[in-house]
């Protein structure tokens, strides 16, 4: 999806025109799909996104009214369309750092509080959530009939287009290697963030502040949370330390861990080969190869 582009002027007018005249309206750092923006309005301080899509909105929202308290979630106070092409999104704007710009000091100390902020998104009562994989936040919907249905659509890529940019045969070798060992994965009917960590939590010294963007979240095993920062650890230090801490603070199934994690290789490495950034898709392949040699 492309990301969009509009004027601030545009974006800071349908602001004004949904909550009355904002103040100190000015950009902000996006995301890799989204505008963002901050103002001001009766002293408190917010945040506008800009997506081509609602569906994550609904589910910043979704997630802000039903995630355990202890999970600290932005308040959603409105979400609205600028045109045909364009929603937004406003938010209470949250304090804090983005985890994966602290040192290596802070990085360890926050190392129980993002553990215990996993847990608290796990433990959130989805019973009234059908199906597994990604959901429909307003219809409860979840598209896929069991949770290995959901981790094998990441074979679903066609890596053909990318003969010139990736090793079309190692990608093929690990979707092959992911159809077999993931059709029998159980069902786990958790809520699962899908993008834990990064620069989707912001904390202070010792406490998670915020966790945003819930897009991907999922319906399934809480595994996937720490298989997904698992695949980034070498790339990210935030990531490295936090997937140290929680494989060493609980007992988990490793071959469970390693489907997703393959499974999460896989679509990084496809959404970067259709991105034609193809040193990175080499990576992310590159990457996924150490978890089946």
């Amino acid at each position: 999806m492309t990301k969009p582009s509009l004027s601030p002027q545009v974006v800071h007018a349908a602001v004004n025109e949904a909550l009355g005249q904002v103040d100190d309206f000015a950009p902000i750092t996006e995301g890799q799909e989204s505008q963002a923006f901050e103002f001001r309005s009766d002293g408190r301080e917010f945040v506008v996104r800009v997506n081509g899509r609602a569906a994550g909105f609904l589910k910043d929202r979704w997630a802000a009214e039903r995630v355990p308290a202890a999970v600290p979630v932005p308040e959603v106070v409105h979400i609205g369309q600028i045109d045909e092409a364009h929603h937004f999104c406003v938010s209470v704007r949250s304090p804090g750092t983005i985890v994966q710009d602290c040192d290596t000091e802070t990085l360890h100390g926050l190392s129980a509080a993002m553990a215990e902020t996993l847990d608290g998104i796990a433990a959130t009562d989805v019973a009234d959530i059908s199906g597994y994989g990604d959901f429909d936040a307003v219809t409860g919907e979840g598209k896929f009939d069991s949770w290995a249905a959901y981790i094998l659509h990441s074979t679903r890529h066609d890596w053909s287009p990318h003969a010139d940019a990736i090793d079309v045969a190692a990608a093929e070798r690990l979707t092959a290697w992911l159809r077999q060992e993931a059709a029998g994965l159980p069902d786990v009917h958790e809520l699962v963030h899908g993008d834990f960590g990064g620069d989707n939590v912001l904390v202070e010294p010792g406490r998670v502040t915020a966790v945003l963007d819930w897009e991907g979240a999922v319906i399934g095993d809480r595994l996937y949370d720490v298989a997904r920062m698992r695949f980034w650890a070498p790339f990210m230090e935030s990531m490295r330390i936090h997937t140290d801490h929680l494989l060493a603070a609980a007992e988990h199934d490793s071959e469970r861990l390693r489907c997703y994690v393959v499974a999460n290789g896989l679509d990084a490495t496809a959404y970067f080969a259709a991105a034609d950034q193809t040193p990175i898709a080499q990576a992310m392949l590159a990457r996924t190869l150490t978890e089946v040699p």
